[in-house]
């Protein structure tokens, strides 16, 4: 039998103290990789729970207030055209720039992320078993990471 092997990441603002964190895991037998976290997915990124909230928050009320206020806009263009089918089309037009614009917004990276990319933060990643993964998780809290993540399963 082969042991599972768990990722467990670190947050670092100073690449320097995420390399020397990083040297003394390899020193313990770990798989480990370094990379600037702009080179990482905003996708992946975990969210906070406020985050979350606040994400769906957002993609319930701006949507909707996009679209209507684009739509009011299209609307009133027609009215300016005095020409029907201007207006609807004008209508439908702004109320659709009005949605891809709500979208825009609501799928923009947290903006934890975002602080991290202008700050130039790295992103530790650390390879090991179920057996290392207490060591790992104390160093990357030793070497003060901001941030600590580990699974206990793979994918």
């Amino acid at each position: 039998m082969h042991d599972e092997i768990l990722p467990v990441t670190g947050i670092f603002l100073d690449p320097s103290v995420a390399e020397s964190t990083a040297t003394t895991l390899r020193s313990k037998g770990m798989a480990v990789q370094l990379y600037p976290i702009a080179d990482s997915n905003p996708a992946t990124f975990p969210l906070t729970r406020l985050e979350t909230t606040f994400q769906w928050g957002k993609a319930l009320t701006s949507e909707p207030l996009f679209i209507l206020g684009f739509a009011v806009a299209g609307l009133v263009v027609g009215l300016l055209l005095q020409n029907v089918l201007a207006g609807i089309v004008a209508t439908l037009t702004f109320a659709f720039a009005g949605a891809l614009i709500g979208l825009w917004l609501a799928d923009r990276p947290p903006v934890r992320y975002r602080e991290y990319v202008r700050k130039g933060a790295v992103v530790l990643s650390v390879h090991c078993t179920a057996d290392q993964q207490p060591a790992a998780l104390g160093a990357l809290e030793q070497g003060h990471a901001v941030e600590v993540g580990a699974s206990s399963t793979t994918a």
